[in-house]
């Protein structure tokens, strides 16, 4: 999924966007109230969430939306060049960073739960999922909700709150692409054999011929190159 924190920087509203000694003094605070090193929630963000969380159901609002709603998710990475306190190396993006994350009503800006770089994307969402949308369905009684996140959050205990909510969600899924080859061919077969006319002209000779791992190689992107 495409960052959306890089959408709205490239919107041209940046004045909205923390820089990095904000971040790096946000999480510095002294402790008031923060559950552990991994979820960054004290009593005075949780009042800022709280009031950016109204802010977008008073757009949303105005905007006239009232049918539907999806609850986009991502986590946004925060690149770092300094020493500053937990920060940590996401393999993934490949860079020392912050990963808090940035959630959005129907593309209007709701809160962005700042984490360390070391945090866990469905982990953050956990902690606002369903008072998130208990407080939508507060609002627009009646609506349709979906909440869609990339594959960092199919974690089973989200989806569980999710459904408890009765909302509906699309969440990427990890698959091995062996094991999708083998199904693939096994359900072309299954076709074959069950109506040899259809337009599936693969006989089984062919089918038993082509190997499960050679088929469909993935492209692997070219090494990085060190600098000297």
């Amino acid at each position: 999924m495409t960052s959306l924190y890089n959408e709205i920087e490239n919107s041209g509203q940046k004045k909205w966007g923390a820089g990095q000694p904000t971040i790096f003094r946000a999480l510095k605070l002294p402790k008031s109230g923060k559950t552990d090193s991994l979820r960054i929630t004290t009593p005075a963000i949780m009042d800022l969430i709280d009031f950016t969380e109204n802010e977008a159901i008073r757009i949303l609002k105005k905007r006239g939306d009232k049918e539907y709603f999806i609850i986009d998710v991502d986590s946004t990475p925060v690149e770092l060049f300094g020493n500053q306190n937990e920060a940590s190396y996401d393999g993934h993006y490949r860079c020392i960073s912050y990963l808090p994350i940035f959630v959005a009503i129907n593309g209007v800006p709701a809160f962005v739960q700042n984490a360390p770089g070391a945090a866990n994307g469905a982990a953050l969402c956990l902690i606002h999922i369903r008072r998130l949308i208990q407080k939508l369905r507060e609002s627009f009684p009646g609506a349709r909700i979906l909440v869609r996140g990339d594959t960092g959050y199919n974690n089973a205990e989200l989806i569980r709150i999710i459904v408890e909510e009765g909302v509906s969600y699309i969440l990427g899924y990890n698959v091995r692409s062996k094991d999708l080859k083998a199904k693939l061919f096994e359900h072309i077969a299954q076709e074959y054999a069950a109506a040899p006319t259809s337009r599936i002209c693969m006989a089984k000779e062919i089918l038993k011929e082509i190997p499960l791992t050679g088929l469909f190689d993935e492209v692997k992107p070219p090494k990085r190159r060190r600098k000297l």
